[in-house]
């Protein structure tokens, strides 16, 4: 094929996108009829932007090579880089560009969400307007470096339209003064102090950085090493192959899927083998199996384990999402004749089987428990039976003296302390002596046989009563025999 040929083709690309935006558009008004259909049109632009500027830039290098071609046909050769770059931006836009003004331009991003993406497509050309178009992006940066902020505009939108304006100037390409280097190199240096882990909003502090790296010639100024750690970082990211179409970069691209293989991000890997024409290095079939069986291997450990029915569904829940994803990188790249998309489909049919299962014994246990829950809380609360059983205290006889009175340590009575608390004692019987006992218990009828029934709960002793002193018994002299009518 004869450049010409290859320029024909070139040029014919976009057309080409614009028919396939338009089949997309077709397919979109029927997406009610069938599964969840949420591709966009977004999701396919970047992908054709990133290879149709690989195929004009491998041009160019062609044409380069080539001395026949005079300077003027090179230039005729490569019109634009992307078809959007011709689209002409709105009045009010163009008029921010021509006054340099950076704040006026983040604020009229953040003013107009809705319409993100076709002024997307208008930021290309309207550097053009600029008078320093890379010192307008330097004065965007500042608003979320310096943390000076945009009144009435979140941190994260002011980062996320710096981004936007940073990708869109990466993709004008335009020449660097080396007043505007220095000046990005001090706001690459402080960036680099924010970036973390790359995860959640940190991830578009880390895409900023690589742009304002890249973009600006601060690859030697960082290291390529430090370049290759914020790839990784983000390796998930589509505009990273755009990126990485950098002379210093491209020729680390083996080291970099090395690690994204050994680290099992498999799929990420994927995508910079196919960019950069390393599959024969790189099986993509060998990858996707490896990501396949490491995932099986994962869940099937949780599912024979002794785990809880909970962690066994989510275990398999992940590894059909895993099934997915591989299956959406398969059909985006055109790998099918590699990894069949069908059988991965019946396997995926198969696990939600198993998950349906699981999801049903776990049901069938929380009802069980329910149930038993609700019958312990129906049953009546019974009332405990004491330890021994309670008698009423017989009525005690006026007339009758307690037995406990007579029983040394148990129910010692002394009169002269009964009467401290108010109580009517019988005075004793003898007062010219003190009494004490000896002797043995003995009942009532041993003792007095023809006596009253009503003396019969007494005991007496069988003794003779002492006066004076103390007794056997060891009472004190103070105590009295009690008087009985």
């Amino acid at each position: 094929m004869s450049i010409v040929d290859i320029e024909a083709s070139i040029n014919s690309l976009p057309a080409k996108k614009e028919d396939l935006r338009k089949a997309l558009e077709a397919l979109q008004s029927y997406s009610t009829s069938f599964a969840p259909f949420n591709l966009q049109w977004k999701d396919f632009e970047e992908h054709f932007s990133s290879i149709e500027k690989s195929i004009r830039e491998r041009f160019r290098e062609l044409i380069e090579k080539e001395s026949s071609p005079p300077p003027e046909k090179l230039a005729a050769a490569l019109p634009v880089l992307e078809v959007e770059d011709d689209v002409e931006p709105r009045p009010e836009l163009k008029s921010l560009f021509v006054e340099m003004d950076a704040k006026g331009l983040l604020s009229y991003l953040n003013e107009h969400p809705q319409n993100l993406s076709a002024i997307r497509r208008e930021l290309i050309s309207a550097f053009r307007y600029a008078p320093d178009s890379a010192m307008l992006v330097l004065d965007t940066l500042d608003c979320f470096v310096q943390s000076e902020g945009i009144s009435n505009m979140e941190p994260r939108d002011c980062r996320r339209y710096c981004g936007i304006i940073l990708e869109c100037f990466h993709r004008f390409a335009p020449q660097i003064k080396q007043l505007a280097r220095e000046r990005a190199r001090s706001l690459a240096v402080d960036l680099k102090g924010k970036v973390t882990d790359g995860k959640g909003a940190n991830s578009v502090v880390v895409l900023s950085l690589l742009y304002l790296i890249v973009t600006f010639g601060l690859v030697d100024f960082f290291g390529i090493d430090y370049v290759l750690d914020l790839i990784f970082l983000i390796a998930a990211r589509k505009v990273l192959v755009d990126i990485c179409r950098n002379s210093a970069l491209e020729a680390n691209m083996p080291a970099l899927i090395e690690r994204l293989n050994n680290s099992g991000r498999h799929l990420d890997a994927i995508k910079f083998v196919v960019a950069f024409n390393l599959k024969e290095k790189y099986p993509p079939a060998s990858l996707l199996k490896s990501y396949i069986n490491e995932s099986k291997k994962a869940a099937q450990q949780v599912r024979k384990g002794n785990f809880s029915l909970h962690s066994k569904i989510e275990a398999t829940t992940k590894e059909i999402a895993t099934l997915r994803r591989v299956i959406k990188i398969v059909e985006e790249y055109n790998l099918g004749s590699l990894y069949s998309p069908e059988k991965l489909q019946k396997s995926i049919k198969r696990l939600e089987l198993v998950r349906a299962g699981q999801k049903h014994t776990t049901t069938a246990t929380s009802n069980s428990n329910g149930k038993r829950q609700q019958q312990q809380h129906q049953q009546p609360v019974k009332r405990p039976r004491p330890l021994t059983p309670l008698r009423p205290e017989p009525a005690l006889n006026p007339y009758t003296p307690n037995r406990s009175q007579h029983r040394p340590h148990e129910g010692m009575f002394y009169p002269e302390m009964a009467g401290s608390y108010g109580l009517n004692v019988a005075p004793p019987l003898y007062n010219n002596g003190s009494a004490s006992f000896s002797g043995h218990l003995v009942r009532p009828s041993e003792a007095y046989p023809q006596q009253n029934s009503t003396l019969h709960s007494f005991a007496y002793y069988d003794s003779h009563v002492t006066y004076g002193g103390y007794g056997l018994s060891g009472l004190p002299s103070s105590y009295s025999f009690p008087h009985y009518p």
